[in-house]
């Protein structure tokens, strides 16, 4: 295996992977990155495979060649079949932050990079469940603050977080 040097990290040659996580010198730690899209006073979210019928927040992993936001909306894309296109979300958004509490995931040391959008006026667009997603819908932001224990991992604290709440 070659390795690269990609700033101060060493990483495998493209094309090349590391082999099982047991040959790694440390734990695997994963990159996701999640999108808080809120349009209208609403908030977008699915009902994820991995959530097991909880309320999520669209995203996913990173992909190794891919950057965070590029990631983030691909999973939003994806899981919600959201037909606003990636220019207008690119300009909608509005912060972003990472979330890197160690025991934030049940699955293993995940740090996710999420992305607000906000949309203040218009119409819902439609949503659907896609990919990995059973169901996609608009929820009121008072009825999704209120869902607690029916929210995906730690996704409360991010809403909260970015809709100023918390």
């Amino acid at each position: 295996m070659t390795l690269q040097c990609i700033g101060v990290a060493c990483a495998p040659a493209k094309g090349q992977s590391c082999g099982t996580t047991k040959q790694a010198p440390y734990p695997p730690t994963f990159v996701t990155a999640d999108a808080v899209v809120v349009h209208s006073g609403h908030v977008c979210g699915c009902v994820a495979a991995p959530g097991k019928g909880l309320w999520a927040l669209s995203g996913g992993f990173v992909g190794q060649h891919k950057s965070i936001l590029d990631a983030c909306l691909r999973e939003l894309c994806e899981e919600t079949r959201l037909k606003i296109p990636v220019p207008v979300l690119k300009g909608s958004l509005r912060n972003r932050h990472v979330f890197d509490h160690p025991e934030r995931s049940l699955r293993g040391r995940t740090i996710t990079h999420a992305s607000h959008f906000e949309f203040v006026f218009g119409e819902l667009p439609e949503v659907r469940g896609g990919d990995d997603a059973d169901k996609a819908r608009w929820v009121p932001i008072s009825e999704v603050l209120g869902m607690g224990p029916k929210l995906f991992e730690d996704h409360l604290h991010l809403l909260e977080f970015f809709l100023g709440r918390g």
